[in-house]
């Protein structure tokens, strides 16, 4: 089947309302993860921002620095924003982590997340909080402080299968990839117990690195993407396009697709299972050298299904979508017909279907309503609800510390 180019799905233009402006310090700022929804309440995480500063260029700052080390949030249905727990971070002689770039996870009750940095040796953590901010780490990854047999640098949210958190570490592993690891895939126990499931060997051996997307579980086995590795040469040079693979319960890995960068995409961005099919999106590459939205069956069949081309579309789709009667909904990076004199956009959040027509529900525009989403959208009473890392204000050097936005589907469709 080809690429869809620039068909379009006829809807009703859908109502956008921003419910919360981050203002930094002391309640977080560059919301990158996404939501979920416990008791009523969305909860989810800020990158940064908080009481407690993880930047040395903070010091002597006073509260006008926002370079936290983030915070875990709840937001009631009257728009009142919580933050329940403030992580403090090794610069502050702590080892709760720092710099949860994803969201979480609900689990028998408790929420459940990764931080990129911090924790015992500082290469990240997983971490468990409850409702009420009782935060405490599951497990502190080693990196180079044992040789790099350990992951470094988690910043994909966990699954759970059979009592077991599942999850990628962008970095660590190996002593390959300029000797930062190349990325692991791990499980572990709520109790903090670890098992190693594959570690990847290198960008150059075809296997892949940066697993930077999490997991999706499809047909009993696990399946996942890389930043790189894959194919040699085109457009990607030595490092690769990225790859998707599928991994066992038991960590037998194989590579199900290496992208050739072109018309065909590069750099994957996580994946979600549909109707027997995995769908995803690249970030680069594709016709228009904007990302690609493409389906790929488990033996590593690749349709592009469609190819996003910029201002005033979509660009760089980030991943994973979420779907919904017979539509996917996800955000970009850039593009769209906001931004004012940018060349490229702000974002945009968007739609598109199993047959590749697509649509462009909103544009952001920066200031107060946002720009830089980068967080999968969230389905929660009849509307979807997301994040901006950036816009929503003048705080966080004039650029704002980010939004929670609402979309009612009921109007997209």
């Amino acid at each position: 089947m080809g690429a869809q180019s620039h068909a379009a799905i006829t809807m009703a233009t859908p109502r956008y309302d921003v419910l919360y402006r981050f203002k930094g310090t002391p309640d977080g700022a560059v919301a990158n993860g996404g939501l979920i929804a416990v008791g009523g309440l969305l909860y989810g995480t800020t990158l940064a921002g908080s009481k407690n500063f993880c930047s040395q260029s903070c010091f002597g700052n006073g509260n006008k620095c926002w370079e936290g080390c983030g915070v875990v949030f709840s937001l009631d249905a009257s728009s009142n924003e919580n933050v329940i727990y403030n992580f403090q971070g090794d610069l502050n002689g702590a080892d709760d982590g720092s710099w949860p770039f994803s969201g979480l996870t609900l689990y028998k009750g408790q929420l459940y997340g990764t931080t990129s940095s911090g924790g015992a040796f500082g290469h990240g953590t997983v971490y468990e909080v409850d409702t009420l901010g009782s935060e405490h780490v599951v497990h502190s990854f080693k990196g180079d402080s044992d040789g790099m047999t350990d992951g470094a640098y988690p910043v994909a949210p966990v699954i759970v299968i059979k009592n077991r958190l599942y999850g990628t570490t962008a970095k660590g592993g190996t002593m390959a990839c300029g000797d930062v690891g190349c990325g692991t895939i791990y499980s572990l126990t709520t109790s903090g117990k670890q098992r190693f499931l594959y570690r990847f060997k290198s960008a150059s051996k075809g296997d892949g690195a940066g697993p930077y997307p999490g997991l999706v579980a499809f047909n009993g086995e696990l399946y996942g993407a890389t930043y790189e590795g894959g194919l040699q040469g085109g457009g990607c040079g030595t490092s690769g396009c990225g790859t998707i693979y599928k991994v066992t319960l038991q960590g037998k890995e194989r590579v199900v697709h290496r992208f050739a960068g072109g018309s065909e995409g590069a750099v994957p961005d996580g994946l979600i299972a549909v109707n027997g099919l995995l769908y995803g999106t690249t970030l680069t590459e594709g016709v228009y050298d904007q990302g690609t939205f493409f389906s790929i069956t488990p033996s590593g069949t690749l349709t592009t299904l469609y190819n996003f081309e910029g201002k005033p579309d979509a660009a760089s789709p980030a991943g994973p979508l979420i779907y919904s009667n017979g539509s996917f909904y996800g955000v970009s990076q850039s593009g769209g017909a906001g931004g004012g004199a940018s060349a490229f956009g702000l974002g945009t959040i968007f739609t598109v279907d199993e047959s590749g027509n697509e649509r462009v529900l909103h544009s952001f525009r920066g200031r107060f309503d946002g720009s830089l989403p980068q967080a999968p959208l969230y389905l929660f009473n009849g509307s979807l609800y997301g994040t901006t890392a950036y816009g929503g204000g003048m705080a966080c050097h004039r650029n704002g510390c980010g939004t929670i936005f609402r979309m009612a589907l009921k109007y997209a469709r």
